[in-house]
């Protein structure tokens, strides 16, 4: 009877690190997934941005 009841703990209790592990990762993913849209956002409107701070002033690009 205790045996079964210790099987049963490790069992839930690999569950649940199961659960968090699935958590993690579909965190992570999400993370990664976000980083890489906003890369790709970050590229298509980067030469927007340098367009409009040229026009504006051409100061910027006199380094």
């Amino acid at each position: 009877m205790s045996f079964q009841r210790k099987q049963q703990k490790t069992i839930n209790s690999q569950k649940v690190l199961l659960r968090c592990n699935l958590l993690k990762f579909f965190f992570f993913n999400l993370g990664v997934q976000y980083s890489i849209w906003s890369t790709k956002e970050l590229k298509r409107s980067l030469p927007k941005l340098i367009d409009l701070y040229s026009s504006s002033s051409p100061i910027w690009l006199n380094f």
